[in-house]
């Protein structure tokens, strides 16, 4: 799943990259079949389809308040969101921020598939960022880890760090921090979140098959895919609502069936979906400001939003 063949000289700081040991490759944009339309959906005909899934207990899990259909809809338009920022950046690879991503990368790998099926995707990747203050930022193996399981990816090349559901916006801009320190390589990174509501999976999020590399230190940036009740000890989470929660989605099953409850409703974003020209419209990243909103994020956004707006498409 990562390249470990190789090693690269120790990192002693986040900020201090050896120079000699950039690999400078070429974008992918030169000969890459990528997509030359945007998409939107057909909300009412997109709505009463999805209305008639069966079996989506998983991702339509409805907390109090919110309807079935109002979620629904902001996930399907969430994920084209991020499909037509990809596309419209040229984007070389999406790298979602663990530990909830794993059901929104499978619903944009699928959706891709069915909407744009000829055409090639941008790579989809993991980054374990976590919380602020952990061990692993002062830790020269992890930094030197990182590196080497995504240098590939990320050398010379655009990326979009996508998460999943933004509060204060703290982890996308320390995942900006760091990536630009140990990859000054890349063409750029645009940070995003993706739903504007909590998806009904972030709860369960112990459950969806995403472990740690290094149990029970969470002491790496890498992630593995591989499904495990113990992870629950590491959160300290033992009560019996939350327990019962993850034993749903702890088993290789249950994850199939959330991959298939996905793909069924990106079925429904396809079948519902209509193109419209690249330069139709700008693609923004969604980045809520709020009242809790990092102060980073909010010149983070603004910045952003300055230069993609420069960048506007040619009518």
């Amino acid at each position: 799943m990562f390249d470990e063949t190789s090693s690269i000289t120790p990192i002693n700081q986040v900020d201090e990259v050896p120079a000699n040991n950039h690999v400078i490759e070429k974008s992918k944009d030169e000969g890459r079949n990528f997509p030359t339309h945007l998409l939107q959906l057909k909300k009412y005909a997109f709505l009463e389809e999805v209305s008639s899934l069966k079996d989506v207990d998983t991702i339509f899990s409805v907390p109090d308040g919110v309807y079935r259909d109002e979620l629904a809809f902001d996930i399907a338009e969430s994920v084209v969101n991020l499909i037509n920022l990809s596309i419209q950046q040229n984007a070389d690879a999406v790298f979602f921020t663990d530990k909830s991503a794993r059901p929104v990368a499978h619903l944009f790998r699928k959706t891709w598939q069915l909407c744009f099926p000829q055409t090639d995707m941008p790579e989809v990747r993991f980054v374990n960022i976590g919380k602020e203050g952990g061990e692993k930022y002062e830790n020269t193996e992890a930094l030197n880890e990182l590196r080497n399981a995504h240098r590939r990816s990320i050398a010379g090349r655009k990326v979009i760090i996508a998460d999943e559901f933004v509060t204060s916006g703290k982890t996308l801009v320390r995942a900006k921090r760091i990536l630009e320190s140990v990859f000054p390589e890349a063409r750029g990174f645009i940070v995003t979140g993706i739903f504007s509501n909590i998806p009904t999976w972030y709860s369960n999020k112990l459950g969806i098959g995403v472990m740690d590399k290094n149990l029970p230190e969470s002491n790496s940036f890498v992630s593995t895919s591989r499904a495990g009740f113990k992870r629950s000890k590491m959160y300290g989470i033992d009560s019996e609502e939350t327990n019962a929660s993850y034993k749903r989605l702890s088993s290789q099953r249950d994850i199939n069936r959330m991959r298939k409850q996905l793909g069924n409703l990106a079925r429904c974003i396809a079948d519902n979906k209509f193109v419209v020209p690249l330069e139709s419209f700008i693609a923004m990243p969604f980045l809520p400001d709020t009242e809790i909103t990092s102060p980073d994020l909010k010149k983070l956004r603004g910045e952003q939003a300055t230069k993609l707006i420069s960048q506007k498409p040619a009518m």
